[in-house]
């Protein structure tokens, strides 16, 4: 089981265009959602993936500012 999760974790061995399709790289939004992706093609059942430190969502000024900023860093990593 050890070496199979350093297999899943390593996402080095991911074709360049296929990490390209998940974002900018060297995001962690990008990183998180390949090796995700990889667990969940390992059979992985429950996976979490979370975006920002803290609760950067969890907003109550500038809603739809401070949203749409969000949004940017993760939709092409969670579009795929």
């Amino acid at each position: 089981m050890q070496g199979e999760a350093a297999d899943a974790f390593d996402i080095t061995r991911e074709p360049q265009h296929i990490a390209d399709m998940y974002g900018a790289d060297k995001s962690t939004q990008r990183r998180q959602i390949l090796i995700a992706r990889r667990l969940a093609e390992r059979g992985v059942r429950y996976i979490q993936v979370w975006h920002g430190d803290g609760q950067p969502w969890d907003n109550h000024d500038d809603i739809e500012v401070n949203h749409r900023r969000l949004a940017k860093q993760c939709d092409q990593a969670m579009g795929r």
